[in-house]
């Protein structure tokens, strides 16, 4: 599946990597690829999605791509699930983290929305949260 950041981390005993990753948030290599990924997403622009998601690769490389799509996946079903709920009885879904300049926070509802955009094509992938990441890591 390689998540080699996670597994560097744990052999380092670096249990808070997932909150002091040094990721490029406010860089604009990440941030203006990354708002075009929401707004394709938004729009169901298939190929646009694809070409963000290899941009942002591209740019990443492997530790900082696969930060991003751990964070996007735990986080991300986690906001998910909450406005699952939220929906359900009839509350304000929560949509904080959108909003320039990135932070961590952008992953939790970048996630969900991903995860939204997959589930219309594969909706069993949350239900096979394995599948879901790989899913998510794959361009």
């Amino acid at each position: 599946m390689g998540l080699d950041i996670a597994r560097k981390a744990i052999e380092e005993g670096d249990f808070m990597w997932e909150i002091q990753h040094p990721f490029p948030y406010t860089a604009e290599d990440f941030s203006k690829p990354y708002q075009r990924l929401l707004t394709a997403i938004k729009d169901e622009d298939h190929g646009e999605v694809i070409e963000a998601r290899r941009a942002l690769k591209a740019y990443l490389g492997v530790h900082d791509y696969e930060y991003m799509v751990w964070q996007e996946w735990k986080e991300g079903f986690a906001r998910w699930v909450e406005n699952l709920v939220k929906r359900e009885l009839g509350l304000p879904e929560n949509k904080v983290g959108l909003k320039h300049p990135f932070s961590r926070v952008v992953f939790y509802a970048g996630g969900e929305a991903y995860i939204n955009y997959l589930a219309q094509s594969f909706p069993p992938l949350v239900n096979d949260l394995t599948a879901l990441f790989v899913k998510m890591l794959a361009i």
